[in-house]
């Protein structure tokens, strides 16, 4: 009931759903009443409409009994909508822990950037004063966290976080702005 597979109880197991197989290995993972579930890529298996079903089934059940998760996976969609706190592994070392938010909108660094989804980057140094100065010699306000004046850093920023204009457009206070060349699509 737990898992919403009552009325499925007298099948075999190859006579369920992909989906009913995974929730039928949560129950049993969950009946032992463990102090912490340990999840390595479940949901790997299923197709994307599945996967979407099962993600949502998981979130709500952990919610529900209140259990520790800890979930492996290498897909930030299912990160970032599952997890309360990520932590983000690089060949055995801890790049990043954070809440998915912060870890998506203020990457440590390149690799945290990169593996949680596109971003863009722009070679620079902090100049001080929450700015950022561009290897052009454009400057931008950026928060630069405890990094020094002068030294050398990688801007990080989103796609969605992006609004393409005419160079002649007005630019709202407390945005900012590049002047560039799109050379591809």
């Amino acid at each position: 009931a737990r898992v919403r597979l009552d009325p499925h109880a007298k099948r075999l197991p190859r006579e369920l759903s992909g989906g009913q197989q995974q929730r039928v290995a949560l129950a049993r993972a969950m009946a032992i009443d463990p102090a912490v579930l340990l999840l390595d890529e479940p949901l790997s298996a299923l197709d994307a409409r599945l996967r979407h079903e099962v993600r949502a089934e998981i979130r709500q059940l952990q919610k529900e009994s209140g259990l520790t998760t800890l979930m492996v996976t290498h897909d930030q969609d299912e990160a970032l909508s599952m997890a309360d706190r990520l932590v983000i592994i690089n060949q055995g070392r801890i790049e990043q822990i954070g809440s998915p938010s912060e870890v998506y909108e203020r990457p440590v660094n390149r690799f945290v950037a990169e593996f949680m989804g596109k971003s863009n980057f722009v070679q620079g140094a902090v100049a001080g004063d929450g700015r950022f100065t561009t290897q052009a010699g454009a400057s931008l306000g950026a928060a630069s966290g405890e990094l020094a004046a002068a030294a050398p850093a990688l801007l990080s920023f989103r796609p969605e976080r992006t609004r393409l204009c005419a160079a002649d457009a007005v630019v709202a206070d407390g945005w900012n702005s590049l002047a560039a060349r799109v050379l591809r699509f």
